[in-house]
């Protein structure tokens, strides 16, 4: 390559990637690290032809890579066999919570099932644990090509070819299949081997003593990948006697486990407990308590951990205080190897490697004002989470002939170490043209070039240029970057990951007992829906993501939202769409062109089937994502922030389950109104939380389509915002309704607004608004327009406010035209004058229908006033007592039967018939083969009584 050449591949307009040559071939030989989840055949197999293909590198800084590659694969096996042989037993902690009086017999029991399982595992795994204490010999040879010289590598991969026979033994299939755990340290927490180096460098100058043995507990997963190199670092450096096992806190100490802590104890030998980022210290808490039974003095234990900006005070929240006599060693981000590889210095010489035919002094980085403004507000999100990647850019400057200069900005990002981080290559090459130009990845860091937003565009273009660049973009993946894996990541046993989340929410369909029995059916079915073409995924598709220019759009975080960690490990494409529609609030008509354009450039023809499901998934992880967020955040507007997300996220479950099953059912706009109205209630009656979130059911389908076909009028009359009353008469082809407990009604014929409240109390209820704002830790709902909805959380759950707490709001404002409603999950303030009664009458006078009888059915005691103003008033059987006090004195009929299944006998009484005509609604699939009809079958399932759930149950 010429002297000019290279300045042109560098600086080109065409977006000309300036990746060599050797780094693609070299990262050619990893395409099946698309998916990091692999099996323990396949780490095997991997592991083979990593050491056989050692000698064939001639590039030290490929060589090197090699040797990292069997220190991680080596160490993942290690990790995989010891989580196999520390059999889990069946967790009873939640039958001990569910039955606090048997909380000694539960712990009892969960003793002796620990016990036995362990001592079953001790004979039938005799064969693997033999295997086990052999690989240890190849542990410790992999570490030592990470501390001794370059020079003596060659030597330890022989001996390792030497000892092969070990990498051959057989295993059992099932062991065989279990895949391996990401270790976050080396996949999203920018740590390097080096790092280790360093953690035992600081524990070396702990003043800790060397007079005794010492063995390093590492924690697994990272502590499998510690702490044996941490100990063959140490018997080098210090020439100490060192020893290493790990273990997994969350799962207790197993048989063998339990021994290694004894021998602790009965030595006298130093304990260093090791593991990665602690977030609040909660892991080591467990291990403490662990160690603690077996009378291990404090006074000889260290504990030791990087530290990171998103958790400064792990040690406090951890209550690891100085005063209980255990050592902390820790170290900061700056301190990590990459942030050493991220100052311009280490920068300008890893870029004179790939501009081999240019002077060294001709590649420069120069200081750049913008670049480092650039890099203060990138460091400023460190504080955001752990998965908040180190990375900088920098302003490179090549010199050519006639001291020609040319200069462009490069984006420096930490990616992963080792094969853990070679994905983010494959992606950056194989998506060219919707990422930034790549010049290549060295040293786990990924270098493109740097793109700003295009400060011409305006923000709704930009909006815009993205939406229309995402399906082609997801579609795009789904052909670059295919997966290929055995079984995973839905194979039971691995640990938690979406095709869980799915279950745990759909299995809501069974009731509280029956889900229990439910999980694994459920799971063998939701796995069969992973699409045929599995891909990585993108995992986050929010607006932040994007950089749009005049031309087009660009992804600039591409390769680290999917595998690992708090990720869900999914491979359906259909993941990433529904996350597009709920970042971008897209219309109905906006995600159908979506969904037509990604399945016509992927030919994906089934995504119609499974966007539901998925979509069901993204809204309740972003809602608890919300709730966490507001729980942990410090500052007002990031607390703010999550609540307005919680909302998206309730409303997008909410409004597009709506909208589900509208389009299955055939709902039409509604045209006019008729002189027969029928006022219902939405919570407990219409709507129920089975699946976390308000929804209705199949027979609040049947009631909602028996009462169209018969000429009713259905005005919904609920507590809940006026935005949700719109919505839900959009959706469903209903006329109208009241929301905000009365004070306010929509007319979806007319599409009209009437205020139900008077303007002094309208006055009033901003005063309360404005005062409710100040009160610590309070949210409140912004979709209230006529009514004030206040909450705190907590555990995860709305809570309302206390009834001191609102009275002295209302005294201190002198607020004398308001109400208080008050409910466990929050609290809501009204006009005084307003009622759900005073809504059905002021409703009926108002669309002329006076001279027909009104039906109304409610389950709370809000409802009665409604149920009181009605002709025929009805509730479920699971209604507030104050509506079985009123039905007591005549003013009310009470159904058999709760829930939506109630709504329908009323509706079936009110119209004098015994049975729905089954051809309103369309006929349910007899086996729901695809995504969207499991969810009408679950829909269907959750009206059933008890017995035939049951049923279901047994049979599948």
């Amino acid at each position: 390559m010429s002297h000019l050449s290279a300045v042109h591949e560098i600086t080109g307009r065409d977006d000309q990637e300036v990746s060599n040559s050797s780094e693609r071939s070299f990262y050619s030989h990893y395409e099946w690290c698309l998916n990091p989840l692999l099996s323990l055949r396949d780490l095997r197999l991997r592991l083979r032809e990593e050491v056989e293909r050692y000698n064939s590198l001639s590039v030290e800084w490929q060589r090197e890579e090699s040797r990292i590659n069997i220190y991680l694969f080596v160490c993942a096996i290690a990790c995989t066999i010891d989580d196999y042989l520390a059999r889990r037993t069946i967790d009873l902690t939640p039958a001990a919570k569910r039955f606090p009086r048997f909380r000694n017999l539960v712990q009892n029991g969960q003793r002796f099932t620990r016990f036995a399982t362990g001592y079953i595992s001790l004979f039938s795994d005799k064969s693997i644990r033999t295997w086990r204490k052999r690989w240890s010999v190849w542990v410790d040879t992999s570490c030592r090509l990470l501390t001794d010289s370059p020079e003596a590598a060659g030597e330890t991969i022989e001996e390792l070819k030497r000892s092969s026979d070990v990498l051959d033994a057989p295993l059992p299939d099932a062991l065989l299949r279990r895949h391996m755990r990401l270790p976050e340290a080396f996949r999203a927490q920018d740590m390097a081997h080096q790092d280790v180096f360093t953690l035992a460098d600081y524990l070396c100058n702990s003043s800790a003593p060397a007079d005794r043995p010492l063995v390093i507990l590492g924690l697994r997963t990272a502590g499998a990948y510690f702490a044996p190199l941490m100990s063959v670092y140490l018997r080098k450096i210090a020439r100490w006697p060192v020893s290493w096992f790990t273990i997994r806190p969350k799962f207790g100490a197993s048989v063998w486990e339990a021994r290694q802590l004894s021998k602790i104890r009965r030595t006298g030998a130093r304990l260093v407990i090791i593991d990665d980022y602690p977030a609040s210290g909660r892991t080591f808490r467990l291990i403490l308590d662990i160690v603690k039974r077996f009378q291990i003095p404090a006074a000889d234990i260290t504990i030791i951990a990087p530290t990171h900006p998103a958790s400064p005070n792990w040690t406090a929240d951890a209550g690891l205080a100085q005063s209980e006599g255990m050592r902390v060693v820790t170290m900061d981000l700056e301190d990590l190897h990459k942030s050493r590889l991220l100052k311009p210095v280490a920068l300008q010489s890893l870029f004179t490697e790939y501009f081999p035919n240019i002077p060294s002094k001709n590649v420069r980085i120069n200081a750049d004002e913008q670049c480092e403004t650039i890099n203060s507000r990138l460091a400023k999100h460190y504080v955001d989470g752990h998965h908040v990647r180190l990375k900088r850019v920098v302003s490179l400057e090549l010199t050519g002939p006639g001291e020609r200069r040319k200069a462009r900005k490069v984006f420096a990002k930490s990616v992963g170490w080792g094969w853990l981080g070679y994905h983010a290559f494959l992606a950056a090459t194989r998506l060219r043209g919707f990422v930034p130009p790549t010049f290549g990845l060295r040293n786990g860091l990924l270098l493109t070039d740097w793109i700003e937003h295009d400060t011409s565009v305006s923000e709704a273009e930009i909006r815009r240029t993205v939406i229309n660049t995402i399906p082609s973009y997801v579609a795009a993946r789904t052909r670059a970057l295919p997966l290929h894996y055995e079984g995973a990541p839905f194979q039971q046993g691995y640990g938690w990951n979406g095709c869980d989340e799915i279950v745990n929410i759909l299995r809501g369909a069974y009731g509280s007992t029956l889900s229990v029995l439910k999980r694994s059916s459920l799971r063998r079915r939701i796995s069969a829906f992973a699409t045929s073409a599995p891909a990585l995924l993108d995992g986050k598709m929010d607006i932040d993501e994007w950089i749009a220019t005049s031309r087009r759009a660009y992804k600039i975080d591409f390769a680290h939202h999917n595998f690992g960690g708090a990720n869900l490990d999914l491979v359906d494409p259909a993941y990433d769409l529904a996350g597009a529609i709920f970042e971008f609030q897209l219309s109905r008509q906006a995600e159908h062109e979506l969904l037509a354009i990604y399945a016509r450039e992927s030919n994906d023809a089934m995504i119609d089937r499974r966007i539901p499901m998925y979509k069901l998934l993204y809204g309740a992880m972003q809602m608890r994502n919300a709730v966490e967020a507001a729980q942990c955040a410090a500052e007002s507007h990031r607390r703010n922030e999550s609540v307005r997300r919680h909302h998206q996220a309730r409303n997008y479950l909410v409004h597009g389950t709506n909208a589900f099953c509208a389009a299955w059912m055939g709902c039409r706009p509604a045209k006019k109104w008729s002189n027969l109205l029928f006022f219902m209630d939405l919570d407990g009656v219409f709507d129920w939380e089975h699946f976390g979130f308000a929804h209705t059911t199949l027979n609040g389908l049947r009631s909602l389509a028996t009462l169209q076909a018969n000429g009713f009028s259905i005005v919904l009359n609920t507590g809940r915002s006026v935005a949700d009353v719109r919505s839900y008469c959009e959706t469903y082809g209903i006329p109208g309704g009241v929301g905000e407990y009365g004070s306010v009604f929509f007319d979806c014929v007319e599409n009209r607004l009437m205020p139900l409240i008077e303007k002094a109390a309208f006055e009033q209820l901003a005063r309360c608004r404005e005062s409710i704002r100040m009160l610590p830790g309070v949210f409140m709902d912004p979709e209230y327009e006529f009514a004030v909805r206040a909450y705190r959380f907590h555990a995860g759950r709305s809570v309302g406010l206390s009834s001191q707490e609102i009275d002295r709001v209302l005294n201190a404002n002198a607020l004398d035209r308001l109400a208080v409603i008050s409910r466990e999950a929050d609290t809501v303030v009204v006009s005084k004058e307003v009622s759900k009664g005073c809504a059905l009458r002021v409703v009926t006078e108002f669309l002329g229908c006076t001279s027909a009888p009104t039906t109304a059915i409610g389950d709370s005691e809000a409802d009665v006033s409604m149920l009181e103003a009605a002709q025929f008033a009805y509730a479920p059987s699971n209604c507030n007592p104050a509506i079985r006090k009123l039905s007591r004195a005549g003013g009310c009929r009470i159904m058999s039967q709760s829930f939506q299944t109630g709504l329908l006998a009323s509706v079936l009484h009110r119209l004098g018939k015994k049975q729905v005509d089954d051809n309103l609604l369309p006929a349910l699939p007899a086996n729901a083969e695809q995504p969207d009809t499991l969810i009408l079958r679950l829909l269907d399932i959750a009206d059933q009584r008890l017995a035939r759930r049951l049923v279901s149950t047994v049979n599948g």
